[in-house]
Order: C-alpha cells, then structure tokens, then sequence
C-alpha cells in the first residue's frame, strides 16, 4: 500500500472515531459494559456515566479532528521529500495514541475521585477506646 494510500485510510478510520462520539456527545449512550467511558465509577453511578462519557466524546472528538487535519496536511501538501508525508502522518497518530491515552487516565482519575464521594463510607465500623463497637447511645 502507497503512503498515500495509508494516509487516506488513516483519514477515513479517524472521521469514524469522530462519528462514535456524537451519541457521546449527545447522552445517548445507555451505560452499558461494551461502548463509552467505563470505569468503575461511571458503571456504578448513572449520572457520573453520561456526564464523562459527554466530556469523553469531546475530547475524543477534538483529537479526531486534529488527527484528521495533520493527516490531510500530509496528504495534500505538496513535499519534496515523499518521506515527510509519512513521518507527518506517523507522527499525528503516535501523538493522537500520547493525547488519548494521557486525556483518558486524567478523566479516569476524576470520575474515581467523584464516584467516592457519591459511595457510602466503606470504612469499618467506629469502635470506642477499648475496641469493642460502640452500641446506640
């Protein structure tokens, strides 16, 4: 396959990325265990799943695009050197993969951090001096 051809395909890929984000975007991903943001927060809490599924599907979106418009970049300017189209579009998807995976660790950490403070407390129960359960007062 031509680099060119690559580029164009890498172009078609990412424009689909971009179209899985619009039910996202929307709030019109039921949570489920197959597609969307899942993490052990956005499964448990309903509200936490839309609300970073539709910063998720914005994130995704603007990196799709960005990606797109670095691999049309590649594709239609005219360099003298035939490798550059290559190491252009080489380079936009390494730093798509960075980005994403980099966006995805933050929202995860953020989603665990607010799905704590919606979970009941899971410490063990208070005990008084002696150790022994304090009963009803």
């Amino acid at each position: 396959m031509e680099s060119m051809d690559t580029i164009y395909v890498l172009i078609a890929i990412y424009l689909g990325v971009a179209l899985l984000t619009v039910p996202m975007i929307q709030g019109k991903l039921k949570p489920s265990s197959f597609f969307g943001f899942r993490v052990r927060a956005t499964l448990e809490h309903e509200g936490l799943w839309y609300k970073y599924n539709r910063i998720a599907g914005y994130w995704l979106l603007g990196l799709s695009l960005l990606t797109v418009g670095a691999l049309a970049f590649a594709a239609f300017w005219n360099f003298e050197d035939p490798d550059t189209s290559d190491y252009t579009a080489h380079s936009s998807v390494i730093a798509f993969t960075i980005a994403l995976v980099i966006n995805t660790f933050v929202l995860m950490v953020l989603a665990e951090r607010e799905g704590k403070k919606l979970r009941p407390s899971e410490s063990l129960p208070e005990t008084a001096i002696g150790g022994e359960e304090q009963g009803p007062a």
